[in-house]
């Protein structure tokens, strides 16, 4: 992959970051489409949200895998993925259920519990930073130093 594709990776993951710090302080992510008994789900190292989607402005009403989750809250009901800001309607498990069996969805995603979930989008701004820093870039070394004295506020 060449460098420039991988600053405009990196450019874009620092606008969803900025875009969450935002939300989160604002409390208001807009007109956002709703998703509907859903689960996380593991597809490598790459988290996503699978249910059923209303409201999605490309009129997708059905049964979806998100685009990789770069938050969750849970509590306030709303999940950005790398596309879009999702509100979270109702769960399909209940959150103290852990009779179940994880959900298979073909020979490499997997359902994975809520709490890793939300682990592995914390650890984002950290992981983009090592990445910049490889790079040599100070000056998006900073931008994610900002972001990540935000983050977890």
């Amino acid at each position: 992959m060449n460098d420039r594709l991988v600053l405009n990776e990196i450019d874009y993951a620092l606008d969803i970051l900025r875009d969450i710090v935002e939300v989160k302080r604002s409390k208001n992510l807009g007109y956002a489409p709703t998703i509907h008994k859903w689960i996380t789900v593991k597809t490598g190292a790459r988290v996503a949200l699978w249910g059923q989607v209303t409201g999605h402005p490309e009129r997708i009403e059905q049964d979806v895998m998100t685009s990789p989750l770069f938050y969750i809250d849970p509590e306030a009901g709303y999940a950005r993925t790398r596309s879009r800001w999702y509100w979270l309607g109702k769960p399909l498990r209940d959150e103290n259920d852990q009779s179940h069996e994880a959900m298979v969805f073909g020979p490499d995603s997997v359902e994975v519990p809520l709490e890793e979930a939300i682990s592995d989008t914390r650890m984002i701004p950290s992981l983009l930073l090592i990445q910049v820093e490889i790079l040599g870039d100070e000056h998006r070394s900073e931008r994610v130093r900002e972001i990540q004295k935000q983050w977890l506020k």
